[in-house]
């Protein structure tokens, strides 16, 4: 028999990196978008490239569209931490969820279709939630742009959602990877 996965656990693990990510960004937001130390971004996977692609979108329109060469070891290196914690958040943090639904309902295993299985796992009101309370981080830390914050964290959803369904649907195919 399978321990009880502890959901409270998982949440406040979400919460504190949802916080560490805020931050990373009030602080990256400091510096110029330095554009050139992006290619220093390795990403392993499609979902990896993702969140690599969503960040820096989201620092297009956070940090000032400048390049300054004396910035770019500090300036990388926020951004190497930053995304890492994205990654935590999307797809660690998300297999962990995954699991979670999995274990409270084990119908979802019997779903093979992704737009189904996606249908299934989407709680309109948590998300709401989620996005509500990445807002209030993101005046408590003084990020100026809200609405930029609201939409990151949704994109963010949507990938770990994504990370979700693949997780799911390869439960039951040993050798199948999350791409």
């Amino acid at each position: 028999m399978q321990t009880p996965i502890n959901i409270n656990k998982i949440r406040n693990e979400i919460d504190q990196t949802k916080e560490l990510i805020i931050i990373g960004l009030k602080e990256r937001s400091n510096y110029p978008l330095n554009r050139k130390t992006f290619n220093e971004q390795n990403a392993q996977n499609n979902i990896e490239k993702e969140i690599i692609k969503l960040y820096q979108e989201l620092l297009s329109k956070i940090c000032e569209n400048i390049e300054d060469e004396s910035t770019y070891k500090k300036s990388s290196k926020i951004d190497k931490d930053n995304i890492l914690l994205c990654k935590k958040r999307i797809i660690t943090l998300g297999e962990k969820v995954a699991e979670y639904k999995m274990q409270q309902n084990p119908e979802l295993s019997k779903i093979t279709n992704p737009e189904t299985m996606l249908n299934k796992l989407i709680v309109p009101e948590r998300e709401k939630e989620i996005i509500k309370q990445t807002a209030i981080l993101a005046e408590k830390h003084l990020l100026t742009n809200v609405e930029l914050i609201k939409d990151f964290a949704q994109n963010m959803i949507k990938l770990n959602t994504k990370v979700q369904v693949q997780k799911i649907l390869s439960s039951n195919k040993p050798n199948k990877k999350i791409v």
